[in-house]
């Protein structure tokens, strides 16, 4: 789950089950402006590349005129392919936000994760004593710093995003952690889990219900 799409994160606590459930939404208006202005995009850099094929399957002179003017024809292929291959990147970050909204779930010793994509739902669960720890990482946007709350996982594709605001939250890392049991880490957790395998700090499965229970009451 791309925790960078995710906009906006509510979190539920059950007294009875003593677990937790973190519902996930994205911008589905900004997603739809992104992907339709990059596919507009790209059809306007290929659009003349069109219309030169055309009027050279019909006009061999054009042909003739390319074969002359090979530096030309070759620098507005690559200044087509730079512009299409640029316009992947706002392509990619609308087709994430549609793909990122979904649900989370914490409830005896184990977080089970439901994502909800273009192609079809993904599911998958893991122990919670598996997760390393809680960081509170300060991510750089164009509205000004993003503030997040990560649940860390050895694997950075099962992280989980506990919680967003654009503002330092009231609840930090720390008050997660007891909630869940777990360390607080440091956000360069975050990174440094491609240099090296992080230690799980082993977290018994009942540890987190008396901090739920606290939390709900």
């Amino acid at each position: 789950m791309r925790i960078a799409a995710v906009s906006k994160v509510d979190m539920t606590v059950d007294p009875v089950r003593a677990s937790a459930e973190f519902n996930m939404f994205t911008r589905k208006l900004q997603a739809g402006v992104l992907i339709a202005l990059s596919l507009a995009g790209m059809v306007g850099l290929l659009l003349p590349v069109g219309l030169i094929a055309v009027d050279a399957a019909s006009n061999p002179q054009v042909l003739n005129s390319l074969s002359e003017h090979l530096g030309s024809a070759a620098l507005l292929a690559s200044g087509v392919f730079v512009g299409i291959a640029l316009l992947t990147f706002p392509l990619r970050s609308g087709l994430a936000r549609l793909s990122c909204s979904g649900r989370v779930e914490m409830a005896d010793g184990m977080v089970h994760v439901e994502r909800r994509g273009l192609v079809g739902p993904e599911r998958w669960s893991a122990p919670l004593a598996q997760f390393c720890g809680v960081t509170h990482h300060i991510r750089a946007t164009l509205s000004g710093p993003r503030h997040e709350i990560i649940l860390v996982h050895p694997e950075p594709s099962k992280d989980v995003l506990l919680h967003v605001a654009h503002r330092h939250p009231q609840d930090g890392a720390d008050h997660f952690a007891r909630l869940l049991g777990l360390p607080e880490l440091p956000p360069r957790k975050l990174y440094n889990r491609h240099r090296r395998a992080p230690n799980p700090a082993p977290a018994p499965a009942h540890a987190a219900q008396p901090e739920l229970q606290a939390k709900a009451a």
